[in-house]
């Protein structure tokens, strides 16, 4: 090589076996002249002997591992308690609307059915029913003296 110096790149190719026979001649040719390449060829392969060494103490023994059970294997928790609360916010939702419209409807028909209109009725027969009611009204809000007798309305 007429390169002052091996570049990283190749040193390291050299040190995997990367480099063809005659790229390996060259790199070994300049290595027997320079010290600077020999020592930094030297550094790299300690490290990666320090760096074989730390991953051997990392990696797991080699044992064989144990069979398989399947009563071993817990089935994942259920956990109710966070969708409890949102299914019960929504059903109470939902049974306050379906009481509503139930209630509302028959209130809706309650009214048209009572409505003048509806019955073809005129004026007067409404006028009519307005004492019938008040009447009712009195017999269920008049006061009862202490024997339970009923007291005049005022």
């Amino acid at each position: 090589m007429n390169v002052s110096h091996v570049d990283e790149g190749t040193l390291c190719a050299y040190l995997d076996g990367e480099l063809s026979p005659a790229e390996a001649q060259g790199v070994d040719a300049h290595l027997a002249q320079c010290a600077d390449c020999r020592e930094r060829l030297d550094s790299e392969r300690a490290l990666i002997a320090r760096a074989t060494e730390l991953l051997a103490l990392a990696a797991p023994p080699d044992r064989e591992l144990p069979p398989f059970r399947a009563g071993d294997v817990k089935p994942p928790a259920r956990l109710w308690w966070q969708v409890r609360l949102p299914v019960a916010w929504a059903a109470t939702v939902a049974l306050a609307l379906g009481i509503g419209t139930y209630l509302g409807s028959d209130l809706f028909e309650r009214q048209r059915s009572a409505s003048p209109t509806s019955q073809g009725a005129g004026v007067t027969d409404s006028i009519a029913a307005v004492p019938r009611l008040r009447s009712v009204g009195r017999l269920h809000a008049a006061p009862a003296n202490r024997r339970g007798q009923e007291l005049p309305a005022r």
